[in-house]
């Protein structure tokens, strides 16, 4: 059957009043639904929230310095004074619970100064003995020391530590980065970078007498008198829908 071009405009036309303005009204509102759904999906909100974590880590392990001097009118004198003092020293470490082939001694340095010759020589060492720092500084002091450095703690099991305080930056990060997603009516989210601060590495930590914070570091902080805190700090993105 053979259809003209009047008789398919004519049906094109009747096709159109079919579609009653609730019809159209659909068509749009199906349009929109489906241009914000699109605008949802490829367009989520970036967010980047910081996370942190921070665990207490046994000391098992403490590096001590400290510095002796001596003063005398000769200079050959005075150098033999400050190397026997040196040596002197160097046993109440050993007899302390460090080991002889550790211990390090610096080459003396002798000046001129009130008086006559001023001889000076550092020596320092690790050992393992952490709760014993206390009582030995006071003991270096008693057999001549002049200056005493506080004693640095370190533990061995560093990454172990390390990794424990992450995750705890990572679920600090979590939470949030969900509190926002709360706040935004967001309803998925997805983590698509970390980035860990540079400033977090393990730092080194001294220990007082007192037990004490006197030095504040995102690395390490001294919470007690051989526990120290490793921490980690992360800066995080995420994707919310």
């Amino acid at each position: 059957m053979f259809i003209d071009s009047g008789q398919a405009a004519s049906l094109d036309l009747k096709g159109m009043k079919q579609i009653t303005p609730v019809k159209w009204l659909g068509v749009i509102i199906l349009i929109i639904i489906v241009g914000l759904i699109g605008c949802y999906i490829f367009h989520p909100l970036t967010v980047a929230v910081t996370g942190y974590g921070e665990v207490e880590a046994p000391a098992d392990s403490a590096v001590i310095a400290f510095t002796i001097a001596d003063v005398n009118q000769s200079p050959a004198q005075v150098q033999m004074n400050i190397m026997n003092k040196a040596q002197e020293m160097k046993q109440v470490l050993v007899d302390n619970g460090f080991k002889a082939e550790e211990v390090i001694l610096s080459v003396p340095t002798v000046e001129v100064g009130q008086g006559g010759y001023q001889a000076t020589m550092s020596l320092g060492g690790t050992t393992d003995r952490v709760q014993d720092m206390s009582v030995l500084n006071a003991l270096l002091y008693e057999r001549g020391a002049v200056y005493v450095a506080q004693p640095i703690l370190s533990t061995k099991e560093t990454a172990q530590w390390q990794s424990a305080a992450m995750d705890l930056a990572l679920a600090d990060a979590n939470l949030k980065v969900s509190k926002i997603a709360a706040d935004k009516h967001k309803l998925f989210k997805r983590l698509v970078g970390i980035m860990e601060s540079d400033n977090s590495q393990v730092q080194a930590t001294t220990l007082t007498q007192s037990a004490i914070p006197v030095q504040q570091q995102e690395g390490q902080v001294l919470v007690a008198q051989d526990t120290i805190k490793v921490s980690r700090a992360v800066v995080t993105t995420y994707k919310l829908w």
